[in-house]
């Protein structure tokens, strides 16, 4: 590092806000028009799940255009990508609410869930397996309720009795 020479000053990265839209609460909404990716849930990019995310929704909506006719299906698609829109939303607002700043609407058992989350997170360097179940979450491979069975939270409980 000490031959390392400095390019630029410390930048601080901050998100002036995250948005959620209800699209799919409308009761008339134009044909032909499907929205997708941050016009739905624009969120904080460093938790990473706003490509995912989008990704998702892609795949949603690549399966419904095989089905049916795109002009017609705004209500289908925002049936179907009501579920990941939720879980994304959700876990950036937990994370989110773990600064004073934040405003907005908490999330249930916010304060029961953030210890949980950093429980989770010291279990996560000393338990290969818990860290990969984590790290499968956080990229939506898997659902976050895998992060509350009773045998991975008994790995976490485990893991942060060790030493």
């Amino acid at each position: 590092l000490s031959a390392c020479k400095k390019e630029s000053d410390f930048v601080t990265y901050k998100v002036p806000y995250c948005l959620r839209r209800y699209f799919e609460k409308l009761a008339d909404f134009p044909k032909g028009f499907l929205p997708i990716g941050d016009v739905f849930c624009n969120l904080n990019p460093a938790h990473g799940q706003g490509i995912t995310s989008a990704c998702l929704q892609v795949e949603i909506l690549e399966k419904l255009i095989q089905k049916h006719d795109p002009a017609n299906m705004s209500a289908i698609y925002f049936k179907k990508i009501v579920k990941v829109l939720d879980e994304c939303w959700s876990a950036s607002a937990y994370e989110n609410f773990r600064y004073e700043e934040t405003i907005g609407i908490k999330p249930k058992a916010l304060n029961l869930v953030n210890k949980y989350m950093v429980a989770i997170h010291k279990a996560a360097n000393k338990d290969a397996s818990v860290y990969a179940e984590l790290v499968k979450v956080s990229v939506m491979i898997k659902p976050a309720m895998n992060l509350f069975s009773p045998p991975f939270m008994w790995k976490v409980f485990a893991a942060n009795m060790r030493k």
